[in-house]
């Protein structure tokens, strides 16, 4: 009795929490089966300090459209010391002593409505035979084009042990359940039974997560992709920034800051289902179920060479930077420049973030980011609203005792039914 009150009181929870999630940001359009807004995509750096003299590469939003599931249109609105490749699709800037550049874009994104997404993952979730029956069930060519060959442990690992899994769970096959089903219970299995979750900034290979069988989101991903390939669902990950208001961050990497404000860098599995179209199936962070993201690609590229992670970790070495990546909606962004969108407002509002009080030389911006680096190891770095993280991590503890509930409720009745089979 106690755990269908607590099961009952999360789902109610959860049922208001993702509408009110959407007030405080720009609805452009919505309707039964779209939701549609507007959102500003900042990204700025500060080199303090470089070994190298190289054109880099900053992280840019881009056109994307996946069909039934997903659309993305960037307008490039302003931009400061830096240039956009159009080769790469994506803005450029030489690493130099004392460089401070960022560009501004403004973004609108279509995506399938976020509750009528999560609520069709929770039948499957609780029902893995549930089929929705109001769409075609041809798959279209270029989605198959997705499907490749499942990296060879996925199939002798870790397959067979989200069949067991999924058996004691339902009390019966897989093979038995429906493409939807099957998509939504592998995702649960994968991002909270088979791997623990271990924050990193370096990615590992699918063999290291599955050996070691933990890994963060994007070790997660590579893992689920691969394991959806075995029962030929087309799926890709997503890479980007989570908008969630008011959360905001810092994460250090060897000699670079990252500071992220009202977002989160995430990556997150979508795969199509040809009775839905394109989903998430994001059990983490709850991208496109819960909050809107911005996309920076995507890719059914599974593979993480040693050598990459490597340059990427001496890059961070030769650079001593902080790189700002903020996403706001237009009221909010109004609201932060305190007056009209210009060049000026703009770099001050990036200066102060990074807590600099203007181009300064380099050696006063040494100063100033040793001065910001002490502040954060000792916790008294202040952010732009304090003390949402909690909120945000209380958000997400809370969808996800909803599908710990659930599952426990499901063992207890497939173990009851067994028993008296």
């Amino acid at each position: 009795m106690i755990s269908s009150i607590r099961g009952l009181t999360a789902l109610a929870i959860v049922a208001l929490l993702i509408p009110t999630l959407s007030k405080g940001m720009v609805t452009v359009e919505s309707s039964s089966d779209v939701e549609s807004f507007t959102l500003y995509f900042l990204n700025g750096i500060v080199v303090y300090d470089s070994l190298i003299n190289d054109t880099l590469i900053l992280e840019t939003p881009i056109n994307i459209s996946l069909k039934d599931g997903f659309e993305q249109k960037v307008v490039y609105t302003m931009q400061y010391n830096v240039v956009f490749n159009e080769t790469i699709g994506a803005y450029v800037f030489n690493a130099t002593k004392g460089f401070i550049g960022f560009f501004l874009s403004h973004v609108e994104l279509h995506s399938r409505h976020r509750e009528q997404t999560y609520r069709s993952l929770m039948q499957a979730l609780y029902d893995p035979k549930f089929t929705s029956t109001s769409r075609s069930i041809e798959m279209p060519e270029e989605v198959s084009s997705y499907l490749k060959s499942p990296y060879l442990k996925v199939v002798e690992v870790v397959r067979p042990k989200y069949e067991e899994w999924f058996k004691g769970t339902y009390g019966y096959d897989v093979e038995d359940a429906g493409l939807l089903g099957i998509a939504a219970t592998a995702a649960y299995f994968v991002q909270h039974v088979f791997i623990q979750y271990d924050p990193s900034g370096i990615p590992k290979s699918i063999d290291e997560v599955v050996d070691t069988r933990r890994g963060d989101c994007d070790d997660m991903s590579r893992v689920l992709v691969e394991l959806l390939s075995t029962y030929n669902i087309p799926a890709v990950i997503s890479i980007g920034y989570v908008y969630v208001s008011n959360f905001n961050f810092t994460v250090p990497i060897e000699n670079v800051t990252y500071r992220y404000v009202n977002c989160g860098p995430h990556a997150f599995v979508m795969a199509y289902i040809p009775s839905e179209g394109w989903l998430s199936l994001d059990f983490l962070a709850f991208t496109l179920l819960a909050h809107p993201f911005i996309c920076e690609g995507y890719s059914r590229e599974t593979t993480v060479e040693e050598e990459l992670v490597q340059e990427y970790l001496s890059l961070h070495r030769s650079l001593n930077a902080t790189q700002v990546m903020m996403i706001l909606s237009e009221e909010d962004l109004l609201k932060l420049l305190g007056g009209p969108l210009t060049l000026e407002s703009v770099m001050k509002c990036l200066q102060d973030i990074v807590k600099i009080d203007g181009i300064t030389p380099l050696d006063s911006l040494k100063e100033a980011n040793s001065e910001h680096r002490d502040k954060e190891e000792a916790g008294k770095v202040d952010v732009i609203m304090p003390g949402v993280e909690y909120i945000v991590i209380v958000v997400i503890t809370l969808l996800s005792l909803t599908l710990t509930i659930m599952f426990s409720k499901r063992s207890s009745r497939s173990a009851k039914a067994s028993t008296q089979s």
